[in-house]
């Protein structure tokens, strides 16, 4: 209908219309390259997709209200046949490759998407299930103190859930190092501080504030089990390769069989 009467199909429309063209617009010029936000022009891509299957659709089958045309014969019926099979084919594929599978295969873009390396299998979620299971059955006996009041009163009503669960008092404290993921680190890492109250710091500002009130600050503080990360994809600093020299450890692997983590478990009970 829109290749046969396109004024009646823009005034019916319009709205619709000049909003699609608005949204490729702002996104192509103003919001920039990035490719995750190109996902928004999704539903407007899919308007001449189902274009073409409509006048594909009113080639065979003749319906009321539509322009009788001639039924597609073969071999160019088996032709369009055979494209879609192997148009949804792909689809399915490369939708398995990019969200289902643990690693991609194949060049950029035309079996793997830009946009995998947001949700790419980098190791966090080993990382959270290794603190899901050290920390379990356990509340922090020490907190620090949080920028905003509501995250505060959001952490302390849950700190109460948990003693009313009946949970051990556990003076841990999780110090990290490298070039986290911002959105993975606030997932895997921040939500253990935010929601459960666990005192979580960069190593950095730990050594920074051992420097400033001494090197038994922390001890002072009550705290007695200490968790220091580790990514192993840069080279640490003197003042971490140091520290870490040495040291036991525990690895952290991704799916592919990568160590990504290394966390260095001191006690001092």
């Amino acid at each position: 209908g829109a290749l046969r009467e396109p004024k009646e199909i823009f005034s019916a429309h319009k709205f619709l219309l000049i909003a699609s063209v608005f949204i490729v617009l702002w996104t192509v010029f103003f919001i920039g390259p990035s490719f995750r936000f190109l996902t928004i022009l999704t539903p407007f891509l899919v308007l001449p997709v189902a274009l073409l299957f409509d006048t594909l659709y009113h080639y065979k089958f003749a319906a009321p209200g539509f322009v009788t045309r001639q039924k597609i014969k073969f071999p160019t019926r088996s032709l369009i046949f055979a494209g879609l099979i192997l148009f949804f084919s792909f689809e399915v594929a490369y939708s398995y490759n990019n969200q289902i599978a643990y690693y991609p295969l194949g060049p950029i873009p035309w079996f793997s998407s830009k946009i995998r390396y947001e949700n790419y299998n980098w190791g966090y979620n080993d990382l959270d299930r290794f603190f899901k299971k050290e920390l379990a059955g356990k509340l922090p006996a020490r907190v620090f103190d949080m920028r905003y009041k509501f995250l505060e009163k959001l952490r302390d009503v849950n700190l109460l859930e948990a003693k009313r669960s009946g949970l051990e008092p556990y003076p841990a404290l999780i110090a990290y190092y490298g070039n986290f993921d911002d959105g993975a680190k606030l997932w895997v890492l921040e939500r253990l501080m935010t929601y459960h109250g666990w005192p979580v710091i960069a190593l950095k500002d730990y050594f920074d504030m051992l420097k400033e009130n001494g090197n038994d600050y922390f001890d002072k503080a009550g705290f007695k089990q200490y968790y220091f990360i580790v990514m192993t994809n840069i080279e640490p600093v003197p003042q971490v390769r140091e520290f870490t020299k040495d040291a036991p450890y525990q690895g952290i692997f991704n799916k592919r069989g990568d160590e990504i983590f290394r966390i260095y478990r001191i006690s001092k009970i």
